[in-house]
């Protein structure tokens, strides 16, 4: 239980890296409300291949201050995702940008309400809150290792959750009724982490720019855990030598 423990820490950790945007932290009300972003009645040419797209490719920038993920449509980069690393006070912030600047979303870390341990609020491009995320932790996910996110509308209705496999990396969004809205298939043989985003549900409910964040959010939280995985040997090698001596 206490490597357990030690293991949200450090997931905890990494998610608040992402979703700075300069907000405050806020509590969250009676039910978490969710992540559905309003659709701007004006896109721009970048959000609207967003909104329109069946398939994009995310791809983590290899050097970066921070996280930092590139959005493509095809072979061209439409959006990034960009966060800070660490920050005690405010917490972990994502934000979605199209690549000339327009805030599509963003979602930043927020006290836990309930069974969620840890939640984000979830923002739309001007700033407004419209939703929240929940974190579940159960005993059947810490067998499975699995990770499940629940996501809510402003009504305070879910609308689905997401699972990211422990081995494969593969995040998929299912709704209430259990149908698969999007696919994020991790693909190993690249030089940095990539996932190839597909949209397998032309009437979710659940907007594209929230699968793109949860995306980049599961990345980054898997990146912590092997990082950790990482420390733990080095600490177990440590100790072996040091019990040689």
């Amino acid at each position: 239980m206490e490597n357990y423990t030690r293991r949200i820490g450090l997931v905890g950790i990494s998610l608040a890296s992402l979703l700075y945007s300069g907000c405050g932290k806020e509590q969250i009300p009676a039910n978490p409300a969710a992540p559905l972003t309003a659709e701007d009645p004006n896109p721009n040419q970048y959000e609207q291949r967003i909104r329109q797209a069946s398939t994009l490719t995310i791809k983590e920038k290899f050097f970066s201050l921070g996280k930092h993920y590139d959005i493509y449509d095809g072979k061209e980069i439409v959006a990034t995702v960009t966060g800070k690393k660490f920050r005690v006070i405010s917490g972990d912030l994502f934000t979605l940008k199209t690549i000339d600047g327009k805030v599509l979303g963003s979602e930043k870390e927020s006290v836990g309400f309930l069974q969620f341990k840890r939640a984000a609020a979830c923002y739309d491009g001007h700033g407004k809150n419209n939703g929240y995320i929940g974190e579940e932790i159960s005993l059947k996910d810490m067998a499975t290792f699995d990770h499940i996110f629940h996501l809510y509308d402003p009504e305070k209705t879910q609308l689905g959750k997401s699972r990211r496999a422990a081995i494969s990396g593969t995040v998929n969004i299912k709704n209430t009724s259990g149908g698969i809205d999007y696919l994020s298939e991790k693909k190993f043989l690249s030089s940095t982490d990539k996932y190839i985003l597909q949209k397998k549900n032309k009437e979710s409910k659940i907007p594209i720019q929230q699968a793109i964040l949860i995306t980049c959010i599961e990345d980054t939280l898997r990146d912590a855990e092997k990082a950790e995985a990482t420390e733990k040997t080095i600490d177990a090698i440590s100790d072996a030598l040091d019990d040689d001596d």
